[in-house]
């Protein structure tokens, strides 16, 4: 009886470790070089720019934003 009380107090401690580790980020890191027409990176100015996200294999829009953001040197 003993060990199955352990075996259940072990199954718990597995299954709630899954919940903490299963949780949704909060947001997307990402980093990019900006250039203008000409190849020329822009540096030090303010830009805006959108970013969406379709639904595989369909032209269906998920996610949508837009940002503004001031770049650096």
């Amino acid at each position: 009886m003993k060990s199955l009380s352990t075996l259940c107090g072990v199954l718990v401690a597995f299954f709630l470790s899954f919940q903490a580790i299963a949780q949704t980020p909060q947001g997307i890191n990402y980093q990019t070089v900006i250039h203008d027409t000409g190849g020329n990176i822009v540096a030090n100015q303010n830009i805006g720019f959108q970013l969406a996200i379709y639904k595989l294999a369909t032209p269906t829009e998920r996610y949508e934003e837009t940002q503004s953001a001031m770049t650096n040197s």
